[in-house]
């Protein structure tokens, strides 16, 4: 099921290039952290214990649920993105005044 997920925004991002340097960046950064953080605290692959199965689904559940975040922030990043191109721009006070003037 892990894989899966990892797969899904894989696939995602291979849509996107702008996304898939987003995906490897990320991937990139959260591998760098995590090997930190066992070699700070000495653990290595013998050392690892298996993780029960409500673990792995309490870790699923919070991976959908950051996915959805995720979708849903891209989603409202592109509908105000696509409102901004449409609504025309409201000029500023300071510059209809200078255009009042430069028609004079």
């Amino acid at each position: 099921m892990e894989e899966t997920q990892s797969n899904q925004s894989a696939n995602q991002a291979q849509n996107d290039p702008t996304m898939e340097n987003v995906y490897n960046m990320s991937q990139t950064a959260t591998n760098s952290l995590v090997k930190s953080l066992f070699r700070k605290h000495g653990v290595s692959k013998e050392h690892i214990q298996p993780i029960d199965d409500e673990q792995k689904e309490e870790l699923r559940n919070m991976v959908r649920q950051i996915q959805e975040q995720v979708a849903e922030l891209q989603t409202n990043q592109t509908t105000t993105e696509k409102e901004e191109t449409k609504a025309p721009k409201k000029e500023s006070p300071l510059s209809l005044m200078r255009k009042k003037r430069n028609r004079r």
